[in-house]
Order: C-alpha cells, then sequence, then structure tokens
C-alpha cells in the first residue's frame, strides 16, 4: 500500500514538473515573439525614416564630412561665398565692333596718338603704333585749312602737331549756342568733340565750325581712352600709309 502511495505521488511531481517546464518553454516563446514585433516595427520607423531623408545629388560631394562645431560651420559658408576669381586685364580680350561710322578694332586700346585727316573725314586713333578705331567726322564746312600762325573768322581747320590739352565731358560752346559732349581740347577754341543728333548724317562731309565732329557711342570711348597729352595730328591726307589692317583700307576708302 505504501508503495502504490508513494508512486502516486511520484507521479504527481513528475506531472507538476512538466507542467512548470511547459509554462516557462511558453513564457520564453511570447518573449521572443514581442521581441520579434518589436524589432519590426523599429525596422518600420526606420524605412519611413529614410524615406524622408533627402538622398545626396549626383553633383554633391558624398566625401565631404558635416562640419562638427559652428566654427567649422561658419568657415564652409565663408568658403562657399567666396566669389570666384575675375581673370586678369590681360586675359580680358574685346572683340572688335563694326558700325557704319565707326570700326573700333581694340576697345580695351589707350590712345596715345590721333591722326585726323581732312580729304578722308576720318579721324585714326593708334595706341604704340597700332591702329585702334577709325571713324568717321566732320571738320570745318568750307574746307579751308590754315597754318597754325593764321587765323581766321570763317570757319577753317588749323593744320599742325598738337597734344590734347582739356577734356570736358559736358563742355557747351557759348559762341555757336551748342552742346559739344566728350570734348578733348587740342587748340584754342578747336575740340574733337560729339555732335548734336541733328548732324549725324554728315558725318564723312565737311560741316563743322572748325571742331572735329564725332558720332555718338564712339565719342565717348575716344574721351574715356585718350589721356591729357595724347598726340593730336591734323593732317590733309596720307593716313592710310600708317594703316597695318588690310579690311580698314577698305574702311577708309
Amino acid at each position: 500500500m505504501k508503495i502504490l502511495i508513494a508512486g502516486v505521488g511520484f507521479l504527481a511531481a513528475l506531472g507538476c514538473l512538466w507542467l512548470w517546464q511547459a509554462e516557462k518553454a511558453e513564457q520564453k516563446r511570447a518573449s521572443q515573439l514581442v521581441s520579434l514585433e518589436e524589432s519590426v516595427a523599429d525596422l518600420a520607423v526606420l524605412e519611413t525614416i529614410m524615406a524622408y531623408t533627402p538622398k545626396t545629388r549626383p553633383s554633391e560631394d558624398k566625401t565631404t564630412s558635416t562640419p562638427a562645431t559652428v566654427t567649422e560651420v561658419k568657415a564652409e559658408q565663408k568658403q562657399k561665398q567666396k566669389p570666384k576669381p575675375k581673370p586678369a586685364d590681360s586675359e580680358v580680350l574685346l572683340q572688335p565692333i563694326l558700325t557704319d561710322h565707326y570700326f573700333l578694332y581694340r576697345p580695351e586700346a589707350i590712345v596715345d596718338y590721333i591722326k585726323v585727316v581732312i580729304d578722308e573725314q576720318r579721324l585714326y586713333a593708334f595706341e604704340q603704333g597700332k591702329l585702334v578705331m577709325t571713324e568717321l567726322i566732320s571738320t570745318a564746312s568750307t574746307g579751308v585749312n590754315l597754318p597754325l600762325e593764321n587765323a581766321s573768322d570763317y570757319p577753317h581747320n588749323h593744320l599742325g602737331t598738337f597734344s590734347v590739352l582739356s577734356k570736358n565731358k559736358d563742355a557747351y560752346s557759348q559762341e555757336y549756342d551748342c552742346p559739344m559732349p566728350f570734348a578733348l581740347g587740342y587748340h584754342g577754341g578747336h575740340f574733337i568733340h560729339q555732335t548734336e543728333s541733328k548732324y549725324y548724317h554728315l558725318l564723312g562731309q565737311p560741316a563743322s565750325h572748325g571742331c572735329v565732329r564725332e558720332g555718338p557711342e564712339i565719342a565717348k570711348w575716344l574721351f574715356e581712352h585718350t589721356p591729357i597729352g595724347t598726340t593730336v595730328e591734323v593732317a590733309p591726307s596720307n593716313a592710310r600709309a600708317t594703316l597695318e589692317e588690310p579690311w580698314m583700307l577698305k574702311a577708309a576708302g
């Protein structure tokens, strides 16, 4: 009888042990399931974050690291805002400008010699012996050419070699009551200056009181590129011998 009771007790204890182990296994599986669900949730959050994270553009440098300090950020911004270096003056090549009234061959030039040719009604500008500009002009309407020692109350040209003595952007002739913009004074009351628009159509033929009249735009260029002291020669002819460019020969004809 005692043996039977002991056997029943042993079986009961064994059953309890089995139930306890089964419960532990179930708790472990439940814990693993929770961990798996948490991992899946974390992955979903990560995918959402990645979807809204800006992607690196192909043109951007992927090796660039993010600045770690405010100082580094400011330094990087300053570097980005730094303007690109401009080419040196010697690298700037301006194109010739060709119009009906003037041919500006070297727009960047500084004029050191001006030659006015009466019979061509044309002005030539040079830099170190090279032709940089030529334009149609109007000299004295009478066509009278006088040497320096002679004077006249009538329109006339003074022949000879002079120098630019004065520059006046807003000159005005009280004697003839007319504006003379961009005036280069070279002898007494004689100037090289822009004429009025009503006289533009006369460029290329004698029409002035004695000054050398110029058209628009080119008068401003000559004024800005001709320093005080520049030589001015007023001659009856022979400027063609100084031309270097074949196309200028045609233009001067």
